[in-house]
């Protein structure tokens, strides 16, 4: 995926299957359809993080660099989504060759 600045985004049911995590916000929860999304970027993972946009961007970063000093501070697991992330990045590259 190229990600651009300044454009929100919607997830894939695809993703949320995969993560199997009831502490996200889900594509279909309370009657909702897909809610919307900024890509905010993990510069030390090249990771792309998708914060609900309903919630202050700040406060998501603010929570990944709280988190990478050892605190758990969301009730999500951030540890095991970023290694499910990277191994599909990987499989996707080994696949490319």
């Amino acid at each position: 995926m190229i990600y651009q600045l300044g454009y929100v985004y919607h997830v894939k049911d695809e993703y949320f299957l995969k993560a199997q995590d009831d502490a996200l916000m889900q594509n279909k929860e309370g009657g909702n359809y897909r809610p919307t999304y900024y890509a905010l970027h993990d510069e030390e993972t090249s990771l792309l993080w998708m914060v609900p946009m309903s919630a202050k961007y700040g406060k998501y970063k603010a929570i990944l660099h709280i988190h990478a000093r050892g605190r758990k501070i969301v009730f999500t697991d951030i540890d095991r989504l970023q290694k499910l992330m990277i191994e599909e990045i990987r499989v996707a590259c080994i696949e490319q060759q």
